[in-house]
C-alpha cells in the first residue's frame, strides 16, 4: 500500500481493476468507473487474466495531515515475495464484491 501527496482522479477505460483500502475495504472498478483519492492509503491489482487500462490526472497538494505516515510502495524483488505477493492478491480476489 502507498499514500500520495495530490489529488488523484482515475478512470478505468479497459477491464478491470480491485482497489484496496486502509481497513480492508475492497471495491472493483470496471470500464466507465471513475475514482478520485486525496491523501488514502491504498493499493491497485488486476486479478483478472485481461489487461486493464487507467488513465490518471494527479494534482499536486499539501499534505494531508493524518496520524499514520507516509509509506512509499515497495517494490518486490524476491520470487519467494512475489509468491506471498500473489497469495495475497488471490486472498483479495475473493473478497471483492462482483462486479454489477
Amino acid at each position: 500500500m502507498h499514500r500520495t501527496y495530490s489529488v488523484d482522479y482515475g478512470i478505468v477505460l479497459k477491464g478491470e481493476v480491485g482497489l484496496e483500502l486502509d481497513g480492508g475495504d475492497m471495491v472493483r472498478l470496471t470500464a466507465g468507473d471513475v475514482v478520485v483519492q486525496r491523501g488514502t492509503n491504498h493499493m491497485w491489482f488486476n486479478d483478472t487474466d485481461e489487461p486493464a487500462v487507467m488513465s490518471w490526472v494527479l494534482i499536486d497538494t499539501e499534505p494531508v495531515v493524518s496520524a499514520a505516515p507516509v509509506r512509499p510502495a515497495k517494490r518486490v524483488v524476491s520470487s519467494s515475495a512475489s509468491r506471498r505477493w500473489g497469495q495475497g492478491r488471490q486472498a483479495a480476489r475473493s473478497r471483492l464484491p462482483p462486479p454489477l
